[in-house]
């Protein structure tokens, strides 16, 4: 029985090889289409683009010698506006090949001399599939790569960094599409340029593909260019310069995520050009926050997006020192790569608007006058409102009043802090109030040594006006660091929910049953912890009645900080279900490690 059996395998491997050896011969023509004009669907500019050979007549050469007699070639023509991105785009829907095929290559007469950098860029749709960096030096690349299936265009692009004495010729040579690859699933994914922008700062401060008014293209901070995305850097005339912003309507599509690449551009890292913070809001929700300065490296960003978001905001606000820098987002697109996030019920102030102050000059929306930022903790922050007395102000009376009368929130959340910038020599004592209806509900002073205070406070039921206030005791004068402080009200909200509701989503871990009375709970990071968001707010156990119980944390700083043990000062009670919340904890680096998590666990009998 068994001879039997291995005999019919051999017979239908047999078979199956004869089927696959006259399926190939017979199809061997079909399975590759050049990529030539025939496909084209759209050029940067008709004059940048050759087939076969350069507008002189001169025939492609790779720099190994090579010569090319059916290629695709990019070189910017004398009069051209693109001449930095230059790019061809082919419609390859109707053909069902899974790869791209071709040879890369520098024109061989075009590098001597110093004629810059020049990317190769491959975009599937709004995948960038391939990037290369060519200068004089580099060889020639063979490259093979799968084409996600269902794609409709294939974009080739050469974006160049010229040189003083010229730019490149790149060559894409025997480009075509052939199925010697696997195929690969097609992301889905909706690119924001294709959304288009809802709104901006001025538009003169940013730029879509490249910088515009230079002339220039994207430079991620590992020296490679890129075509596609958003930078922000402030125009001479600029009345924003400190706090630019592009907002992108959302509403219509039920994507989970942002994706994008987030870098400071690298021709723009030398000497004193201060410090840039990248923030993602999702309507009054911001969902990411990182600093970048002349050493920091690009960010691969991947954010959940809340349920019924209606904007996204993409946010660069500077603190400029002698000059500044470029930021940009690369390619930011919205995929469901992340579960769906809610947020609780919350109404921003700033959506209100306030309605009565005793200065307007006092009272600062989103930053200082002279386009300083808001600042704190060493963090560049773009919503709230800031005091700070104006030449003839009142420093001891200053307000903002918001009504909330069509409103039924019962809980207001801030965070209050003095500006960091603004912390040295004797500044005296600032007070921060909020008051409801003239009552006072929350009242603190600070100083130099106390400078950051998270707040939630109760609104009295029936209120109508919400007032923040603050008042100063410093000098005689009214320049903040000199005679006083500035203080901030940090994206105040009005909310019925708890914190970790109007944050974000927490992730389940899996039940812990049959837990020990005395257990550790060990929880590694694969980046050093930033020590101080390790505090009871972001990390704690609660029992069955909600209620939090007393933890030790304790930090391996042999291990660089990367793993944290909770562990429980008393026995917990047994039998009974508790749950470990963590959320907001960063990296030293600036950035909240992983999702916010939540896990129960009950305690053996």
């Amino acid at each position: 029985m068994f001879k039997k059996s291995l005999q019919g395998l051999f017979a239908s491997l047999l078979i199956l090889l004869t089927i696959v050896t006259v399926s190939t011969n017979t199809n061997a023509a079909s399975n590759t289409i050049p990529l030539n004009s025939n496909l084209q669907d759209g050029v940067s500019d008709y004059d940048d683009v050759h087939y076969n050979v350069w507008s002189s007549e001169h025939p492609f050469e790779l720099v190994n010698g090579k010569k090319s007699a059916n290629g695709i070639g990019f070189e910017p023509h004398r009069y051209s506006e693109l001449e930095e991105s230059m790019y061809a785009k082919y419609y390859i829907k109707e053909h069902d090949f899974t790869t791209f095929e071709a040879t890369i290559s520098l024109e061989k007469s075009w590098t001597t001399g110093d004629n810059g950098i020049t990317e190769a860029v491959i975009y599937a749709d709004n995948e960038k599939i391939y990037s290369k960096t060519f200068t004089n030096t580099s060889g020639v690349e063979t490259v093979k790569i799968p084409v996600p299936k269902g794609t409709e265009y294939i974009t080739l692009y050469a974006v160049q960094d010229a040189g003083n004495q010229g730019n490149h010729g790149l060559i894409y040579d025997n480009p075509r599409l052939t199925s010697s690859l696997a195929p690969t699933e097609k992301k889905d994914q909706l690119s924001l340029a294709t959304i288009g922008t809802a709104s901006s700062s001025d538009y003169d401060d940013s730029s879509y593909g490249s910088w515009s008014k230079f002339n220039l293209p994207f430079q991620l901070s590992d020296g490679s260019l890129t075509r596609r995305g958003y930078g922000f850097e402030p125009h001479r005339y600029s009345e924003n310069e400190s706090r630019m912003y592009r907002s992108f309507y959302i509403k219509d599509y039920s994507y989970t995520t942002l994706e994008t690449t987030i870098s400071i551009d690298k021709k723009w890292t030398k000497g004193d050009r201060g410090k840039t913070q990248a923030i993602i809001y999702a309507d009054d929700t911001e969902i990411y926050s990182a600093q970048f300065k002349n050493t920091t490296s690009a960010k691969d960003v991947k954010v959940q997006i809340p349920k019924d978001t209606t904007y996204l905001y993409l946010y660069v606000v500077q603190q400029s020192g002698e000059h500044n820098h470029g930021l940009f987002f690369e390619n930011p697109v919205l995929t469901n790569e992340l579960p769906l996030m809610s947020v609780g019920d919350f109404k921003a102030l700033s959506s209100i608007g306030y309605s009565n102050t005793y200065d307007y000059e006092d009272v600062h929306k989103g930053n200082w006058r002279y386009n300083r930022p808001f600042e704190i903790d060493g963090e560049l922050i773009s919503r709230g409102y800031g005091f700070e007395p104006d030449r003839y102000g009142e420093p001891s009376n200053m307000y903002a009043e918001f009504y909330i009368g069509d409103y039924t929130y019962s809980k207001l959340r801030t965070k209050i802090s003095l500006d960091s910038k603004y912390l040295t020599g004797d500044l005296g004592t600032t007070n921060a109030s909020i008051l409801a209806d003239g009552q006072v509900i929350y009242s603190e002073d600070f100083t130099n040594d106390r400078t950051v205070d998270n707040v939630e406070v109760t609104i009295p039921p029936g209120t109508k006006n919400i007032t923040l206030k603050a008042s100063m005791t410093g000098g005689d004068g009214n320049n903040a660091g000199e005679d006083n402080h500035a203080i901030i009200f940090a994206s105040p909200i009005l909310t019925n929910s708890n914190p970790e509701e109007d944050i974000r989503e927490y992730k389940q871990w899996e039940t812990k049953t049959d837990v020990d009375v005395v257990k550790d709970w060990n929880v590694e990071f694969n980046v050093p912890m930033d020590i101080d968001t390790i505090i009871e707010k972001n990390v704690y156990i609660v029992n069955e009645d909600n209620k939090i119980v007393p933890m030790l944390y304790i930090i391996d700083r042999k291990d660089n900080a990367t793993k944290l043990t909770v562990s429980p000062v008393n026995e917990y009670k047994r039998g009974q279900k508790y749950t470990l919340w963590m959320k907001d904890i960063k990296g030293t680096n600036g950035v909240v490690l992983g999702e916010n998590v939540k896990m129960d666990f009950l305690i053996e009998k």
